[in-house]
């Protein structure tokens, strides 16, 4: 881990991400001379590896993973054979995205054409977003980094996250284990540059709870900085919890984790108020198992989606303490479904959480399943039919179809 903290701290004083070493001692008939890497976010990372061949190399493959996680990719190189070789891989980071702020560890494994194979020594260098003169700071195991605005604008936003994350332990029992890195960039343009080229156009932020990493968006302004401090937390609820709750068999049911997200925010957005609002006054909030998978990508049905969460989330809270919600979280650790937890640790399922948060909010009940199957028909004009006279129709509809065929075909033999 040591040498590790160390070569992040090198690679930071170097101009760019570029290390080079000579590497494991020559065996079965190949000599490593030298690997390097040198990463050009957010385009390509280029890795080259010379060897001195004297036992015929068949086949080179690199290896490349997240440090400190046990999923890894193998990329089989092509070169031409020949005593000495140098091999050169692109990752191509448009297609196979990183995000900048992992810390990423690669390996070569080498195949002579007698099968014996040499495994270089690993080696470890952080990807960072070298297009920008990043400053940082730090407390505890929160690490903020940002390129616009001055000291005081990163202490900022490095306050307001610690208090998120001691809020966050309060209230849902999440603490941050590991180092969690913050980037902070100077606007939105900037942000999406770093992003996966299919995010969306509208994204202020996005965590990686795996990778205990957090990008967002916040300007250097007054305004920014406001806008910052309820980002921020949201973000880091997301990798604290998914931390937390990190088990092999599923995830948090979305209005659980987007509705932590957003209760850690504040007082939510009055537009969020208002769509929360208008849908109880019409009855148009969307089910409780709706929201247990993703959200609308529609915008105003994506606000109603945050708002419900938050309002559920501020529900269990409210009504039956931190403690509970805190024994929920620890259910879901051990892989439950989302009724098996509701139920361990409110004594209710998702359903009955519907019916107990609407009748605290004065929604009215929730319409018939049928009436609300009906409603996009209605909204697209169609003509509404009971169910059961037309799924008549539709069998005597496949009846005439098969007699009619049946009638061609007679007259076809005759």
């Amino acid at each position: 881990m040591r040498r590790a903290v160390l070569l992040a701290l090198l690679l930071s004083l170097l101009p760019s991400s570029t290390f080079a070493q000579a590497v494991a001692p020559p065996a079965a008939g190949i000599e490593v001379v030298s690997q390097s890497q040198t990463a050009h976010f957010p385009t390509e990372i280029v890795f080259l590896l010379n060897v001195r061949d004297e036992a015929n190399l068949v086949r080179a493959t690199l290896r490349l993973k997240v440090t400190g996680q046990a999923v890894i990719t193998a990329n089989q190189v092509r070169f031409s054979p020949a005593r000495g070789i140098s091999l050169r891989h692109s990752w191509d980071l448009q297609k196979y995205y990183l995000p900048p702020g992992v810390d990423l560890e690669y390996h070569w494994l080498l195949e002579d054409a007698a099968g014996r194979t040499l495994r270089t020594q690993p080696v470890t260098f952080p990807l960072r977003d070298d297009r920008f003169a990043w400053r940082s700071t730090r407390a505890g195991t929160l690490e903020v980094n940002w390129y616009a605005g001055d000291q005081a604008f990163g202490e900022a936003l490095l306050g307001a996250g610690r208090a998120a994350l001691d809020q966050l332990a309060a209230d849902a029992g999440a603490r941050s284990d590991g180092q969690v890195r913050v980037y902070i960039y100077g606007n939105q343009r900037d942000l999406l540059s770093a992003l996966r080229p299919s995010a969306q156009e509208w994204t202020g932020g996005v965590a990686f709870s795996a990778e205990g990493l957090v990008l967002v968006s916040v300007e250097a302004s007054q305004s920014g900085l406001d806008y910052g401090r309820r980002v921020l937390p949201h973000e880091l609820t997301h990798v604290v919890v998914g931390r937390a709750t990190e088990n092999p068999y599923g995830d948090l049911p979305r209005w659980l984790d987007e509705g932590l997200a957003t209760y850690a925010e504040g007082e939510l957005d009055g537009t969020f108020q208002a769509a929360l609002r208008d849908a109880v006054r019409s009855n148009q909030l969307i089910s409780v198992r709706s929201l247990s998978a993703n959200f609308p990508t529609d915008p105003a049905a994506a606000r109603l989606s945050y708002a419900q969460s938050q309002s559920l989330v501020a529900f269990l809270i409210g009504q039956f303490g931190r403690e509970r919600v805190q024994r929920l979280l620890a259910i879901f650790k051990d892989g439950a479904t989302a009724d098996e937890a509701l139920q361990g640790a409110f004594g209710f399922d998702s359903d009955g959480l519907e019916v107990a948060w609407r009748a605290a909010i004065g929604a009215p009940p929730a319409p018939p399943l049928d009436q609300a199957a009906a409603e996009p028909a209605q909204a697209q004009g169609l003509p509404l039919l009971p169910a059961a006279p037309l799924a008549l129709a539709l069998v005597l509809v496949l009846l005439a179809v098969l007699l009619l065929a049946r009638r061609r075909s007679t007259k076809s033999q005759a």
